[in-house]
């Protein structure tokens, strides 16, 4: 595994040390520093690229730029907090579609969510979901048992989502 990617599981592995499994008051927390976040977004760096798929699938007349993640960039807030901005092709579709990250953050495919081998969201300990205007963050232990599942704010701008993790 190269130097850039290590960090990268490293920085996700710190943000969401404990994000998932806050409590009330700092789910309030989060919801503020989103909302102050959306009347005036901080800068973002960029932590992962995906980029545009490949043209045997943009040729395909299924293929939606507002489905196709190019990229991912956090800023830190304050605490554990961090604004995750997710990049699209075009404007994000999640009102009559659904956008979910599985977020495997120790790397161990055998921890966290079960699911089929190869599946992406094998080994996920977090999970966020949006879809038709609803959204929510579901964290799961070791063992694969839920541990919680709470509501999610988020908003649009442009080609990107944005949330608080």
């Amino acid at each position: 595994m190269n130097a850039k990617l290590l960090a990268l599981w490293v920085l996700i592995g710190w943000c969401l040390g404990a994000g998932p499994l806050r409590g009330q008051a700092a789910a309030d927390g989060a919801a503020a520093l989103l909302a102050a976040a959306e009347a005036s977004t901080p800068e973002t760096v960029l932590i992962l690229v995906d980029g545009k798929e490949n043209e045997m699938f943009t040729r395909r007349v299924t293929y939606d730029a507002g489905r196709d993640i190019y990229d991912i960039h956090l800023a830190h807030l304050e605490g554990a907090n961090f604004l995750w901005e997710v990049r699209f092709g075009d404007s994000p579709i999640v009102d009559d579609g659904a956008f979910s990250l599985w977020l495997d953050t120790d790397r161990d495919a055998a921890t966290g969510l079960r699911a089929e081998d190869g599946a992406p969201r094998a080994g996920a300990e977090v999970e966020v979901v949006i879809s038709q205007g609803q959204s929510v963050v579901r964290a799961w232990s070791a063992d694969g048992a839920m541990q919680s599942e709470s509501p999610l704010g988020w908003f649009r701008r442009d080609r990107s989502l944005f949330f608080v993790l």
